[in-house]
């Protein structure tokens, strides 16, 4: 399974549960990429080079700086998207 269609199954998940449950996505919510401000072909770019350059992250650079303090981590390898 490619990852575009996994986190397309985990947000069709969503929707499928219950109003109330945990991990319940409203049906008006717009796609997964939309909600992150993320072009499809940015996330499909980021996905192939992801590996390639052995990265731990996928984000701005501020996210990125964000998710590295949070991690406890001094540097971390990250897939700068751009915004």
């Amino acid at each position: 399974m490619r990852l575009m269609d996994y986190i397309e199954l985990v947000d069709w998940t969503g929707r499928q549960l219950r109003e109330g449950e945990t991990g319940y996505i409203e049906s008006h919510t717009p796609p997964i990429l939309q909600r992150l401000t993320i072009k499809q072909q940015d996330w499909i770019k980021a996905c192939t080079q992801f590996e390639r350059q052995r990265a731990l992250l996928i984000g701005s650079l501020r996210s990125i700086q964000i998710a590295t303090v949070n991690l406890n981590r001094s540097r971390a390898q990250g897939y700068r998207l751009t915004t």
